[in-house]
């Protein structure tokens, strides 16, 4: 299975393209002034270096968030037009879920900078179930959940 990841809930967003779970190339992308702008070009242009036709792309997948609402929308609506286009699934995907895939231990808690003296905050189990659900709030407010 060929997937196309997307993730633009950030100043710099990334693109990734694996196969079989091997990940072919993963691109940083840094779009000032939006991702609208950028992220076909960016597309287009790992698809390129890759020589992977859009139609050979499985599965797209964008990062839901939380983040950037603009960011997140402009992902997520990448995702699926090019998905609905193609007519193959799209998958949205919770970034503290991504970054709880990441640990080792039992239980992850997975923390992002919501800015403002906030984060955004969730724990897992090490199967990816949801222990404490996705927040937004100071961190000592997570930390009493």
């Amino acid at each position: 299975m060929t997937v196309l990841g997307i993730d633009t809930t950030g100043a710099f967003g990334s693109l990734a393209l694996l196969r079989g779970g091997e990940v072919l190339e993963l691109a940083v992308v840094h779009a000032p002034e939006g991702f609208a702008h950028e992220i076909f070009g960016e597309i287009e242009a790992l698809l390129a270096r890759q020589r992977v036709a859009l139609s050979g792309i499985d599965l797209f997948a964008a990062a839901s968030g939380p983040g950037s609402f603009t960011g997140v929308r402009v992902g997520l609506a990448a995702a699926k037009g090019l998905a609905a286009a193609l007519g193959k699934p799209a998958a949205g995907v919770s970034n503290l879920a991504a970054l709880a895939s990441l640990g080792t231990g039992p239980l992850r808690a997975a923390l992002l900078d919501a800015r403002r003296g906030e984060v955004y905050g969730a724990v897992y189990s090490a199967a990816g179930e949801l222990i404490v659900p996705e927040m937004a709030g100071t961190l000592q407010a997570f930390l009493e959940r």
